[in-house]
């Protein structure tokens, strides 16, 4: 049983039941690596490994390629729900792009931008 405090800050306790799963995190650690372009080195990281172990100590902490293999996973599973969400569209759609080069870092983006009508 684990304990968790209420977020309302009124004292409040609840119990529950947690079963920790291994491919939730390592899809959760892959999007991360996604999000913040980390390096896939990132999971090799002492400080990762630390604070992973010490949240789940039962965590199974993978190399940098097998983090690569699951940030593709997480491209194709995304590319498959982009081409499922533009089926369903019967509007016209419209791209937009945009290119630019960050100077702090020196490098360069391009954004993609979709306009359309939906149902909704």
């Amino acid at each position: 049983m684990y304990l968790k405090a209420s977020e309302k800050g009124d004292g409040a306790v609840d119990a529950y039941n947690f079963k920790f799963n291994q491919e939730v995190t390592r899809d959760c650690i892959a999007r991360m690596i996604i999000l913040h372009e980390l390096p896939f080195l990132f999971v090799e990281y002492i400080g990762f490994k630390r604070v992973m172990t010490s949240c789940q100590p039962n965590i199974k902490l993978v190399k940098r390629n097998t983090t690569k293999s699951d940030c593709m996973q997480v491209y194709e599973i995304e590319k498959k729900h982009l081409y499922e969400t533009f089926s369903k569209v019967q509007s016209r759609i419209s791209l937009t792009t945009n290119m630019w080069t960050c100077t702090t870092q020196n490098k360069g983006y391009m954004a993609l931008t979709s306009h359309y009508i939906d149902k909704e």
